[in-house]
């Protein structure tokens, strides 16, 4: 099945944010003297407030890979160094361009729970 197939299925999601910013301090505002319409918040833990400031939308969680993406990553394209050789100075150009690809990778995990509704509906067809 092609991977976009699945991210468009919901089966497959975008990771969340690995290092959300977030600045408490700027949350804490000065209240002012008037006397204004009281309204009830939920107060927020520090780590409720991190979670949700990783979480992704849906549009973001299921969005589908750029077309020249997919075809970006061929096992025969990449340039290995051999063991026991020396290092040239072409091996260390590859060697930045990787770690520049990894640090703007996109990482993509599997939605459990999209897969196990669909399994457990697919158990209740058979055994209908």
């Amino acid at each position: 099945m092609n991977f976009n197939k699945l991210v468009y299925a919901h089966y497959v999601e975008r990771c969340p944010k690995p290092e959300p910013f977030f600045d408490p301090l700027v949350d804490e505002q000065p209240t002012s003297s008037r006397k204004r319409a009281k309204t009830v918040e939920p107060v927020l833990s520090l780590e409720q407030k991190v979670v949700n400031t990783a979480a992704l939308s849906d549009a973001e969680r299921f969005s589908e890979i750029p077309y020249f993406m997919e075809g970006s990553s061929n096992a025969n394209e990449h340039n290995h160094a051999i063991a026991g050789g020396k290092r040239k100075h072409e091996a260390l150009e590859v060697d930045e361009e990787e770690s520049e690809i990894a640090e703007n990778e996109v990482l993509w995990r599997a939605n459990f729970e999209k897969l196990i509704f669909a399994l457990k509906k697919k158990n209740e067809r058979k055994q209908s």
